[in-house]
């Protein structure tokens, strides 16, 4: 099974292997053993083993930072007994990690500071079964998931959280719409008000809980309108008010087709 796998990490010339309860430090030159201490496996997941703030910590408690060199505990971090929310396993995925911060998921997001007393948790959000959340460009990324513990306290969709600005965004005065120039034909549609058809596919998986189900009605069998041949890689498309929309990934280009030929 997959949490029943070991787990490799290389640093500054030394591999940390952890499998079978044990985790090994050897030196990457000859391959000698370094040191050696007990470890355990996370919830459904393999050992996690993180190289920050100088020191090697390791799950699924993270309470001690050790040597690189010679295994010495050098740091405790005990407090973190009391940052986890009792009364429910660990979340279905590994933890994640960065330069200041060993980010779990017991219950939600713990946040463990190696760099202070910073140690905060959020119980509200979880990333999906596996993969879990990516903390990357200043921001945490919190897929849609299907979790379905504790229901009276998450967040549902696509999240990507940043922590509180300390002053407001300033904004330019001039405008900042480039109009095209199709852009009159557009602005000069009526505004309806009407709600948005059933048959519709306004954004990825359709919605923003990502539910990737309509309540359009399908007919048993299917039959090719259209189809458009594209050179290049691109996304899934998106469908509104009669035009179908896709990017080319790598070309950065958005391309739209009238949904009816």
């Amino acid at each position: 099974v997959g949490w029943s796998t070991a787990t490799l990490v290389v640093y500054d010339q030394i591999c940390f292997w952890a499998d079978a309860g044990t985790l090994k430090a050897l030196s990457v030159k000859d391959g000698s053993q370094l040191w050696q201490c007990p470890c355990k496996a996370g919830f459904k997941s393999s050992t996690d083993i993180f190289v920050a703030a100088g020191l090697v910590w390791i799950g699924p408690d993270y309470n001690v930072g050790r040597d690189l060199q010679s295994g010495d505990v050098k740091r405790r971090l005990l407090e973190l007994n009391d940052l986890r929310t009792s009364g429910h396993h660990h979340r279905c995925y590994r933890e994640k990690a960065t330069a200041r911060y060993i980010i779990g998921g017991h219950r939600g997001m713990e946040f463990f500071d190696l760099d202070g007393n910073n140690h905060s948790r959020n119980n509200w959000v979880r990333g999906t079964c596996q993969y879990g959340i990516l903390p990357c460009n200043g921001l945490i990324y919190a897929p849609s998931h299907s979790c379905g513990c504790f229901m009276e306290a998450k967040l549902r969709g696509f999240w990507a959280l940043a922590p509180e600005a300390k002053r407001g965004m300033r904004v330019a005065k001039r405008s900042r719409l480039e109009k095209g120039p199709a852009y009159a034909q557009i602005s000069s549609r009526p505004l309806t008000g009407a709600a948005r058809s059933d048959e519709e596919w306004p954004t990825y998986r359709h919605d923003a809980l990502r539910s990737g189900a309509t309540p359009s009605a399908v007919p048993s069998t299917l039959k090719r309108a259209w189809q458009v041949k594209v050179a290049e890689r691109i996304s899934p498309p998106v469908i509104a008010e009669g035009t179908v929309v896709f990017s080319a990934i790598d070309g950065h280009r958005l391309t739209a087709v009238g949904a009816d030929d």
